[in-house]
């Protein structure tokens, strides 16, 4: 048995134990040749009237505007983008997994596909409450707020968590999704080269084709660590810069604000819910700090194979011999664990902010840092330079004024707020860390 999670951002195809094939929602094709997958993402940018990235997000028989006698319409790049996967399915039975997003006569649509693919679907979940079915407790009662990035959207689905998980409504966060977050990093990041190497990756087609086929790595990079080296070759030379996380945060600004805002609201409807994010919504820089700062507490983490694991644990709710396959939207929650029968490995984890951890016992803060230069936070350059105010209360805490334009970890700056070691400011388009400077 497998599971394929169908989202464009990577089609995966999992066993339960582990991802067997990713393949992203593009299509290439000029004449007779049809390219899917991930060879065809590394033609985006170098032949891009010949890439196609939306057929998932608007899946129907609408025709092309350069219809082939191979590909005439949206539903057949889904079709081919399908058959890619059937050599790595090795002819076992399919569970689907998918999103909410996703209407029913597309659901509809899928299945033919599938099955002209000679991909033997035999169950239909919804990726959401597959994933949460899979590690949420059955005795912990609530809403749990489940949140995926898409190539062309952030998709918010609601569930209700009790004996079992209940999807409730869903609706997009923000839009675009993927696609924005690799333009807006790829422009910072090309800025870099521009300012450290002299070099515009963007200049041609195939320098800025190689600067997104290494993007994945390097935002993984980033999520790991504040500063990444990033290496490109152009024109036969390699060329390394140092970013760091900061510049493409403050760059994915816009997306994380409207993320965040737009789940204040789901937020303020269900005050006690849960935020769960897919490892895909995870992956966007700045994404777990921005909404630790606006809800107050960090966010859970699902695995990459949590979809998979929950639908293969409910396989007997899912799988159907129906040649029309009903679509499973409620599945039992988690159960504790059975004396005779050990715990399954948990699919979900707190995940805290990456940014330097912050212990309410530490001392104050002493200082901004901007690049490699440190000024004190309580010194006329700091109003001078960018318009801050610094108090320092009774209690030695620091406190922070300033207008209504600066952030802080990426939400509004509440007046008076007292800062802690690890802290950012945006202010303008600077990116100070707060940090404390230990005495000699």
């Amino acid at each position: 048995m497998r599971v394929l999670e169908v989202n464009d951002a990577g089609l995966r195809l999992c066993d339960g134990a582990q991802v067997l094939a990713t393949e992203p929602g593009f299509a290439s094709v000029s004449g007779d040749q049809i390219i899917v997958g991930e060879r065809a993402r590394q033609l985006a940018r170098r032949s891009p009237q010949l890439s196609h990235s939306r057929f998932w997000y608007q899946l129907d028989q609408t025709p092309l505007e350069r219809p082939l006698s191979r590909v005439r319409h949206t539903a057949d790049l889904a079709y081919w983008h399908l058959r890619q996967l059937r050599e790595a399915a090795e002819g076992q039975p399919l569970m689907l997994a998918v999103p909410s997003s996703f209407e029913a006569d597309q659901l509809g649509l899928l299945l033919g596909l599938c099955r002209a693919a000679e991909l033997g679907a035999v169950g239909l979940v919804d990726a959401a409450v597959a994933a949460v079915a899979a590690g949420a407790p059955a005795s912990a009662p609530g809403v749990v707020l489940h949140v995926d990035v898409q190539l062309h959207r952030v998709w918010l689905t609601r569930l209700a968590v009790d004996a079992a998980v209940v999807r409730g409504a869903g609706h997009d966060l923000a839009k675009p999704g993927l696609v924005s977050v690799w333009d807006a990093a790829a422009t910072v990041i090309a800025e870099a080269f521009v300012r450290q190497t002299r070099v515009d990756p963007l200049h041609s087609a195939a320098s800025e084709q190689a600067l997104y086929d290494a993007l994945p790595d390097w935002l993984a990079q980033l999520s790991r660590s504040p500063v990444a080296s990033l290496a490109l070759t152009v024109g036969g030379r390699s060329h390394r810069i140092s970013l760091a996380r900061d510049a493409v945060v403050v760059a994915l600004n816009p997306l994380l604000t409207r993320i965040t805002q737009a789940l204040r609201a789901d937020v303020a409807a269900a005050p006690d819910a849960q935020v769960m994010l897919s490892d895909r919504a995870a992956a966007i820089p700045g994404l777990i700090e921005a909404l630790t700062t606006a809800l107050g507490t960090a966010p859970q983490v699902l695995t990459p194979l949590a979809a998979a694991q929950g639908a293969l644990r409910h396989r007997a709710l899912i799988q159907t011999g129906a040649e029309a396959l009903p679509w499973v939207t409620r599945l039992p929650a988690a159960a504790r664990a059975a004396p005779e029968a050990p715990e399954a490995p948990e699919t979900t984890a707190p995940v805290a902010p990456p940014a330097a951890p912050v212990q309410a016992a530490l001392p104050p803060p002493t200082h901004l840092l901007l690049g490699d230069e440190a000024t004190a936070l309580v010194s006329d350059r700091v109003a001078e330079a960018w318009g801050l105010r610094v108090m320092v209360r009774e209690d030695g805490a620091v406190g922070l004024r300033a207008d209504s334009a600066v952030q802080l970890n990426g939400a509004p700056l509440v007046a008076d707020t007292a800062l802690k070691a690890g802290d950012w400011l945006q202010v303008q388009d600077r990116v100070l860390r707060v940090i404390r400077v230990r005495d000699s």
